[in-house]
């Protein structure tokens, strides 16, 4: 199935922009959560700026907000495109100073056979503390030919010597209309619909997994109903169900309290819409929202036990 750009109309219109006004900073951080498009615009922002002066300058796909395929292999992409760079973290590893020099090196040539040489961090958080330093020497002196684009989940993960040479641009999930339009096309009924947006948390990504990996689909259900069920339990059937998800990898357990928090969201709107109802309820849900995302980080960090974090989640709800 084809890896579709949806949503990020303004993000487009004000890349588009740049580019017909030869405005292009050296350097972008393009932030928000995973599995949203970040990298699929970060991609063919770097085709429509290589191919400037070729072509229409135009993230034309970009502007009908849908329907371009993108290679992901960095072979397939390096070998179509020398000057297009790309540093991808693996999932629990730190990018290294090694490749961070590396890709300086890189970027010290002269571009192959485009205008521009473009380079995207993905996941530059992971960046260990020596190679965003170096990073930041590049940063600090840019080239008229080379345009940085980094990757994160959040900005505060950044050093802020390195925000501060970038454009920042912050990635909002798509709207529930822009997915469920995009699920029509699809010929999904109204049922799938919804249980797609909801399992996947607005995630165009997450959406593409389940509609090609049945398994993960029927995964994330039985996730959302043992969640529904948790509500209503006792604080012994709580804390067995802490301890059984603190014992799985930490993209998992991300999942399960994304799941978390969109169960709570769409209790509220399905009982009282998005003005109305119960106040005291409604910031009591904000409330565990927060503290939801807050674990997230505390969990990410390893600052916190990752089972009495869950457990005093489920026994607040």
């Amino acid at each position: 199935m084809e890896n579709q750009i949806i949503g990020h109309k303004k993000i487009i219109d004000f890349l588009n922009r740049g580019i017909r006004k030869n405005k292009i900073s050296h350097a972008y951080l393009f932030e928000g959560s995973e599995r949203i498009g970040k990298k699929l615009v970060a991609l063919e922002f770097a085709r429509a700026i290589q191919d400037k002066g070729e072509t229409t300058p135009n993230l034309s796909s970009l502007r009908k907000g849908i329907n371009k395929t993108i290679p992901f292999s960095k072979k397939e992409i390096n070998e179509a495109n020398p000057d297009l760079l790309i540093v991808n973290s693996e999932k629990g590893e730190s990018i290294s100073i090694g490749r961070i020099r590396e890709l300086q090196s890189q970027l010290s040539l002269f571009p192959y056979s485009k205008k521009y040489k473009v380079a995207i961090i993905d996941g530059a958080e992971a960046m260990t503390r020596e190679a965003a330093n170096s990073l930041l020497k590049t940063l600090e002196e840019p080239s008229v030919t080379t345009v940085i684009i980094l990757i994160v989940s959040s900005g505060e993960n950044i050093l802020p010597t390195i925000r501060s040479r970038c454009q920042t641009i912050k990635f909002l999930v798509p709207s529930v209309k822009e997915l469920e339009d995009f699920l029509k096309e699809r010929q999904k009924s109204d049922r799938e619909t919804k249980q797609l947006i909801d399992f996947s948390c607005q995630r165009p990504g997450m959406i593409m997994d389940l509609l090609n990996n049945q398994e993960l689909f029927e995964q994330q259900k039985r996730d959302f109903e043992k969640f529904s069920k948790m509500i209503n339990s006792g604080i012994f059937e709580k804390m067995n169900y802490a301890e059984e998800i603190s014992r799985e990898e930490f993209g998992r357990m991300e999942s399960v309290l994304d799941l978390w928090t969109v169960f709570l969201r769409n209790s509220f709107l399905n009982c009282y819409g998005e003005g109305g109802g119960n106040k005291n309820l409604k910031q009591k849900i904000t409330g565990i929202i927060k503290e939801i995302q807050k674990g997230k980080k505390l969990i990410l960090k390893k600052k916190a036990n990752a089972r009495m974090v869950l457990e005093n989640l489920l026994i607040n709800c």
